[in-house]
């Protein structure tokens, strides 16, 4: 990158320079554990650094990672492969300095091994001490001020520093303002607006629209024994409103003859769920992999992205599903045909390995496994499939992550993000649009395509599949078919029908509905007021991809991430990393991994210098004092 901060001179002032950052959670913690680790090489002795955290929630957890949340919640990342530390394999121009993971933390608790999932409680204990000790250790001229606040807006002051409004007062003279701020609340679809307007109107139903469970347990609690709720999706969040109204409701799981049964408190409601898919996200495989095992691309190579790359600022990129997408599916295939067999023959073909039809890897039967017609199998029978593909994928990931195929080739999606955001970040590629099977609507293969890889790679803990059976069995819980329709019951406003698509076939009433999923992020919606006024004040706008489609991500430069402003010019004091940027990178919620080279800690390295930069060319410009 060529930023060797050493060469730098250091300013000799007796004043300094003042940086924001909005958002403590674990971006926001990251960014300022990099501006330590680099401070001495922009700012001299007798000068100092101010640091504003702002952000309402605790610092280091933030608000999805905080503390007072059910003990019942868990990651989906093991322990292991949880940091916040920079280490020799990640590529950033400041200071490495390593630390502890997750795992390495608490280990002397005994609370959890490497290969095993924390809570969201114990990864928010991690963070925040993480956030401490960068704080206790920071450089003697480098002090930081915490504002448990919203930040309301930032403008632009005459000297051509930022001024940042808070909600209790204001922060002036800023020198860089970095975003950090990770999910932020927007507006409701037109349908979410009217389920939730019918529920406000009739009193005894309840809706609860897109959220974090952790912030829904208030609306949960009201859900009485035996009411009928209906959760929409089958992802991550799904598994935490299940967990939450079965454990969470004084039920209790054990194990009777290797089998897991579900207890039932009779506190539960009955609860009925649905995805267009039809299908929950693949059990993650049971870790045999240490943190330095990651695979690296057989195809999707250093020298193949570069010339994507290369293609992509020639104004030529690759069209992502005819290039990028077909190597990638490969790099699986290849990683399934690895793990059949431990022969050195590799390459010998499926049959001499004595790998049968039905046991290979089949792209078309990963996307939509064999599921029984809906127009000639009764729920019941859909029930009993979907337990048997359930047992099936819990039978792959007990195998583990390197010993069955199906689970490896799987894992190796997650292996492959790096390369994968190396190639299609910041218009790296052509996204083509496809219409639906249905010819109602269209939607980006890159969209479905990262849709599929979180359906296969980023899924639950295996115990989380388990606790799906045994709930299904309990008689709790019941999966209803693939792409079923909810109506509101207008004219008596007795709740809501769940039917097929057509409408009709195997109606379920119920009095409530949970929208099981996250909002996707979108600074054209958003409620958060800093990012409102941005988009007013013209100083962001929305990133469209190449063919000038709208993505709803806020539009950022390649590293170090300025702010692009309504007019394409990159803000040189305001920048912006994490969930809101969604979009222009990939898959910007994953937690950084050791040795993995992890982009995160890249990007706030990259941030966290170039804001200091800047803060030390005002010194030197003789701005401050």
């Amino acid at each position: 990158m060529g930023d060797i901060g050493t060469q730098i001179s250091a300013v000799n002032m007796v004043y300094g320079p003042q940086i924001a950052i909005v958002g403590a959670g674990p971006r926001g913690t990251s960014t300022l554990e990099r501006i330590a680790a680099s401070a001495t090489q922009f700012i001299a002795k007798n000068s100092w650094l101010t640091i504003y955290i702002i952000d309402p929630y605790p610092p280091g957890a933030g608000r999805v990672w905080r503390t007072d949340q059910s003990g019942l919640l868990l990651m989906n990342t093991v322990s292991s492969q949880v940091t916040l530390f920079t280490d020799d394999k990640v590529h950033c121009d400041g200071p490495k300095v390593q630390g502890p993971t997750l795992f390495a933390m608490q280990k002397n608790g005994h609370t959890v091994g490497p290969d095993e999932f924390s809570t969201r409680i114990q990864c928010g204990t991690y963070l925040r001490w993480v956030y401490d000790h960068v704080v206790e250790r920071l450089p003697s001229n480098v002090k930081v001020k915490l504002h448990t606040d919203h930040a309301k807006k930032a403008t632009k002051m005459q000297n051509g520093l930022y001024q940042l409004s808070l909600t209790t007062g204001v922060i002036e003279n800023l020198s860089a303002v970095i975003l950090a701020q990770g999910h932020l609340p927007r507006k409701f679809e037109a349908e979410e607006t009217e389920d939730e307007e019918f529920a406000s109107k009739h009193g005894n139903l309840t809706y609860i629209p897109p959220c974090n469970p952790a912030d829904a347990e208030a609306n949960l609690s009201k859900l009485k024994a035996g009411q009928s709720v209906v959760l929409k999706g089958l992802g991550l969040s799904f598994f935490d409103y299940i967990t939450l109204l079965s454990e969470g409701r004084g039920g209790e799981y054990v194990r009777e003859d290797c089998k897991l049964i579900y207890k039932a408190s009779g506190r539960e409601p009955a609860i009925y769920c649905y995805s267009r898919r039809g299908l929950p996200m693949h059990a993650r495989g049971q870790n045999q992999r240490a943190a330095a095992d990651r695979q690296r691309p057989i195809l999707l190579t250093d020298k193949k992205i570069e010339g994507f790359r290369k293609d992509a600022a020639q104004g030529n990129p690759p069209i992502f599903e005819k290039t990028v997408l077909s190597i990638i599916q490969a790099e699986v295939e290849y990683d399934w045909i690895a793990s059949c067999t431990s022969d050195d023959k590799k390459s010998t073909l499926l049959g001499k390995l004595n790998i049968g039809q039905n046991d290979r890897w089949n792209w078309g039967t990963v996307k939509n496994p064999h599921k029984p017609d809906k127009s000639s199998h009764s729920l019941k029978s859909w029930q009993e499939w979907l337990k048997a593909y359930l047992n099936e994928d819990i039978r792959e990931a007990l195998l583990g992550n390197v010993d069955e195929p199906h689970a490896a080739a799987r894992s190796v999606l997650r292996d492959l993000r790096n390369d994968i955001r190396a190639t299609v970040d910041f218009d790296g590629i052509k996204d083509t649009i496809a219409v639906s099977n249905d010819k109602h609507s269209q939607y980006h293969i890159r969209d479905k395509s990262s849709s599929l890889c979180r359906f296969l790679c980023v899924g639950p803990p295996c115990q989380r599949i388990e606790q799906m059976v045994a709930l299904m069995e309990a008689g709790v819980l019941k999966v209803l078919n693939p792409d079923s329709k909810v109506t509101r019951n207008e004219s008596d406003g007795s709740g809501w029908t769940v039917t097929d698509q057509d409408g009709k076939s195997n109606p379920v009433k119920v009095t409530a509905v949970v929208e099981a999923r996250i909002q996707t992020p979108s600074v054209t919606q958003t409620k958060d007021s800093l990012l409102k006024d941005l988009l007013t004040t013209k100083q962001c706008r929305p990133y469209r991809r190449i063919g000038g489609s709208d993505t709803g991500a806020l539009a950022i430069s390649p590293l170090p991430e300025r702010v692009i402003g309504d007019y394409g010019k990159p803000n040189e004091r305001l920048f912006a990393i994490d969930v809101p940027t969604e979009g222009v990178r990939w898959v910007t919620t994953a937690v950084p991994r050791p040795l993995a080279d992890s982009v995160l800690l890249r990007s706030t390295d990259a941030v966290a210098r170039a804001a200091m930069r800047q803060a030390q060319k005002d010194l030197l410009d003789k701005k401050l004092g």
